[in-house]
């Protein structure tokens, strides 16, 4: 409520029409005081006249007075002095000068009209006195202009004129003082509306606190009876937040007392969600109900706890703010972690751990929409463990499952912070580079790489895994996900046959795949018919006999469209589309038949059958081969079988026991690539072997390396200290001969000796090398 002095400082807000009328009430009085005075200084005027123009001229002053510096509370005290002096002014003018007091007919009663329509008068007082100011002005400038004749009863019009501002400022002044005009002007009436209006509404403030306090005992009752923490608030009118009450449940949810809760909020909620709870406060001081989740670590524990708080405000009509607030907090570290749990079975590997194919394809979408924005590069790889599927078959899904965990580790390993990993299933994996070009791609690929050198221990087994990795960059090689990951799939195959084992994309290899996967159609034929892949078989000769005892037996393909097709091409294709399985039992059959032929035709010869590390690990290998020992009637004396030493140690256990079950059927045993491994000396003295085969790596070295030529030489020696015979591969020197003879090498193997061959020009290699007993050079 303002204050008195400032009412009457305020000025008033009159309506347009109003101001207008006053204005034009002033131009007039101006006009007439002009017109006075023009007659004065041009005719003989009567002292009336005189009267009437000083009269005029000081009214328009007084009006002037009114309209602009008057306030309220003065102008009332104004107008009652106006009113007063006027008729004091009639009575005497009309005593002095009959006729020309009626000048004062018409301005001083629009004065006294305008300063009652200002203040609100009853239109009973102002229009008779504006219609008596109308008759007034009109026989005065009818006689002056001598339009109206003289007569003295116009005189008489004076005293009745007199006699009505009389009545006027009577009812004037009655109507005021009865109605009791405050000191803006309005009656008493309005005050009194006012106040009824004024303790109608604290009526129902107060009933409205008296319910609000109800409800509130009602919630506090039911409260108690639920396990979860419900609180009152009480808010100042600075906005502080004081607590009122709250139930025992607050130790329960959090472990904690409301004092202790409440007074150091900041070091138990998280720190990360300090956030959380500070929007909780604020949206609750702006009258939001506010729903908030937000951790804490439970008193005396490192225990951390999910809470969920409902906040509800209670705002004051009366005071235009919120006043208090309730709600309840209830302990949701249960239903948080059932969240999490759905989550990750829906959007991550759960045997991993890392992303899934659906959250992949999420993350790769926001990262491509990302590097639209910022006109940056980003890297796909796509990642396939090789020949994973011998593992599942041969040492069982347990443990296949938990090499892909310590794959997907090591691989993680590798990447950064903002970098995406995902098992897109069975052993293919992606990751997302954000911010990547095609050189970040290869180094990170090497690096993943990289960890796949060292042997991995899963279960008891040592397993040396490889793996393949094929790369495609956004936008270059598509502009979505679907595109980007096939590319990126295409490199990966690529890989495969290539030694570094990773391939960025490039056009020219989506001819090479669509090639790859025809030839692997026509290799799949080859295997059923009859014609198209033969053995041909390369001699190894005894050095210190002179003499080839035994060959190699290696598979040949004639494909009748393409011709020759090189084992370095399809035997790695048949190894990654399974179809090694096939070749290897067609390769064994075939030998074993060819064994079989030379005894009924009475030629004693040996043959070596390179086995691959697939189908030693299968299952049904050994059944396979008894069936076809069986069939063949082959002397499995006469028979090496070969291993590779990836394949050996890629599981000990399970090779050696299958190396032993063939030793008992009579077979004899050779490690091929000897040298390539790890682990090969710690574990070579527990296998049933009777060859191994030295690696041409080592052999190259000869005479050129002192290096390799010291490997050879401690080879040579633990082979003969664990009474094993070796054989060198890819001999084709005389010097690399002579070298392996001062050093106790047994066999070797290579062009020096012989190319692959037909079986009928190996055995006419064989009996002229014996009948001369000189090594043949080819």
């Amino acid at each position: 409520m303002p204050s008195s002095r400032t009412a009457k400082s305020q000025r008033l807000h009159e309506p347009s029409w109003v101001i207008r009328t006053q204005v034009l009430a002033i131009i007039v009085c101006f006009a007439l005081t002009g017109l006075g005075i023009y007659m004065l200084m041009t005719t003989d005027t009567s002292a009336g006249m005189r009267l009437m123009t000083i009269t005029a001229g000081l009214i328009t002053l007084l009006l002037i007075v009114v309209r602009v510096l008057v306030s309220r509370a003065a102008l009332s005290l104004a107008t009652l002095a106006l009113n007063a002096g006027v008729f004091i002014f009639s009575i005497v003018m009309t005593l002095a000068d009959p006729a020309g007091g009626r000048v004062l007919l018409f301005v001083p009663s629009l004065a006294i009209a305008m300063s009652q329509i200002y203040l609100y008068a009853p239109r009973s007082l102002f229009v008779p006195t504006i219609l008596w100011s109308a008759i007034s002005l009109a026989l005065l400038f009818g006689e002056r202009l001598g339009m109206v004749p003289q007569s003295p009863w116009y005189s008489g019009i004076g005293w009745v004129n007199t006699l009505a501002h009389a009545v006027g400022m009577i009812l004037s002044l009655s109507w005021r003082f009865d109605t009791s005009v405050n000191e803006l002007g309005k009656v008493s009436d309005d005050n009194r509306a006012l106040e009824r209006m004024r303790a109608d509404l604290e009526a129902r403030v107060e009933a409205s606190t008296e319910s609000l306090k109800e409800r509130e005992a009602r919630f506090r009752a039911v409260s108690e009876l639920t396990s979860d923490y419900t609180f009152g608030w009480r808010i100042t009118a600075d906005q502080q937040i004081i607590s009122e009450w709250s139930t025992d449940a607050i130790v329960k949810v959090t472990g904690y007392t409301r004092e202790e809760f409440e007074s150091n909020w900041r070091t138990i909620v998280d720190p990360e969600d300090h956030n959380v709870y500070e929007q909780r406060l604020r949206r609750v001081l702006n009258n939001e109900t506010n729903v908030a989740e937000f951790r804490i670590v439970y008193k005396g524990t490192t225990e951390t706890r999910w809470l969920k708080a409902f906040t509800r405000p209670i705002w004051s009509e009366y005071e235009r703010r919120v006043v208090k607030a309730i709600g309840a907090i209830q302990d949701i570290t249960e239903q948080r972690v059932n969240a999490d749990e759905i989550e990750k079975l829906a959007y991550y590997d759960s045997l991993t751990g890392f992303g899934n194919r659906k959250v992949w394809k999420t993350w790769a979408d926001v990262a491509i929409a990302k590097s639209n924005l910022t006109k940056s590069p980003l890297a796909i790889l796509y990642l396939d463990l090789d020949r994973f599927k011998a593992v599942n078959d041969t040492l069982g899904h347990d443990v296949g499952d938990a090499l892909l965990v310590e794959v997907s580790n090591r691989v993680y390993s590798c990447l950064g912070s903002d970098d995406r990993l995902a098992r897109l299933g069975g052993d293919e994996f992606a990751i997302l580079l954000l911010d990547s070009d095609e050189e970040h791609g290869v180094s990170v690929a090497r690096c993943v790489l990289g960890q796949f050198e060292a042997p991995f221990k899963v279960r008891g087994h040592t397993i040396q895994a490889k793996c393949s990795v094929g790369i495609a960059v956004y936008p270059r090689d598509g502009n979505h996900i679907n595109v980007l990951q096939q590319h990126a799939e295409i490199g990966m195959y690529r890989a495969k046959t290539k030694a570094e084992h990773y391939q960025v994309y490039n056009p020219e290899i989506s001819t090479y795949m669509d090639e790859q996967v025809q030839l692997e159609a026509e290799l799949s034929e080859a295997i059923g018919s009859n014609d198209q892949l033969t053995l041909h078989f390369q001699p190894i000769l005894n050095i210190a006999a002179g003499t080839i005892e035994k060959a190699e037996a290696l598979v040949r393909w004639m494909n009748p469209k393409r011709g020759p097709v090189s084992p370095g091409v399809f035997i790695p294709l048949a190894e990654e589309s399974g179809a090694i399985l096939e070749v290897d039992r067609w390769v064994v059959r075939t030998a074993f038949l060819q064994v079989a032929e030379w005894l009924r035709n009475g030629k004693r010869a040996s043959l070596s059958v390179n086995i691959s590390a697939i189908t030693v690990h299968d299952g049904d290998f050994l059944r396979y081969v008894t069936e076809q020992l069986k069939r063949t009637q082959a002397a499995p004396e006469l028979i090496t079988l070969e291993i590779t030493e990836s394949a050996a140690i890629e599981d000990p256990e399970a090779t050696n026991r299958v190396l032993h079950s063939l030793r008992k059927m009579g077979f004899r045993l050779a490690i091929d690539d000897f040298g390539r491994g790890y682990t090969s000396i710690v574990f070579l003295k527990n296998l049933p072997v009777d060859f191994v085969k030295i690696d041409k790596s080592f052999i190259d070295g000869i005479g050129r390396d002192s290096k390799d030529e010291g490997v050879l030489r401690a080879v040579l020696a633990l082979a003969k200290g664990l009474d094993i015979l070796t054989v060198a591969e890819g001999v084709e020197q005389l010097a690399q001969v002579e070298w392996l003879r001062e050093h106790g090498c047994d066999f070797i193997q290579g062009w020096y000796v012989g190319k692959a061959m037909p079986g009928d020009q190996y055995l006419s290699l064989v009996e002229r090398v014996d009948r001369s007993a000189e090594p043949a050079v080819n």
